[in-house]
């Protein structure tokens, strides 16, 4: 298993952090390992998106990934359906209100099949990179577009 974790405080209310990410075409913006969007089915707070990805910059094939939002504290994906090599995924944001902005913490976890495991130190470690970017990408975005 492959995991990165990111964390930053963004002058945003949570409820607007969390609906930029569930806003899956802005979101892709800070998110790069997010493709073509194909569709977003959301009914309240469950829901689930199919999309292209790109992990180590190489394009794949389409991932359907459940959600489950906690208004307005957390929001977790799970995976539905996967191509190989990606056997398992599971990503979350929680969001605390602070004096200075929201506290977003990021974490998502891949599992690869077995023989592609091999790959999970060179993946493990551009995961880590990644993910911690993509929390500076939101904070950017947010703020500087004031969508918030």
């Amino acid at each position: 298993m492959a995991c990165g974790e990111g964390t930053a405080v963004i002058a945003c209310s949570p409820r607007q952090v969390l609906e930029f990410v569930l806003d899956v075409e802005r979101y892709r913006l800070a998110d790069r390992k997010i493709g073509r969007v194909h569709w977003v089915r959301r009914d309240g707070n469950h829901g689930q998106v199919k999309h292209n990805g790109r992990l180590l910059g190489l394009a794949t094939p389409p991932i359907v990934l459940a959600f489950t939002l906690t208004p307005w504290s957390r929001l977790d994906f799970e995976i539905v359906t996967a191509p190989w090599p990606l056997r398992g995924f599971q990503g979350v944001f929680t969001c605390e209100q602070t004096a200075h902005g929201t506290r977003v913490m990021h974490r998502e976890c891949f599992t690869l099949y077995p023989l592609a495991g091999l790959l999970d130190p060179l993946f493990g470690a551009w995961l880590a990179r990644d993910t911690a970017r993509e929390v500076t990408r939101i904070k950017r975005l947010l703020e500087h577009a004031r969508g918030c």
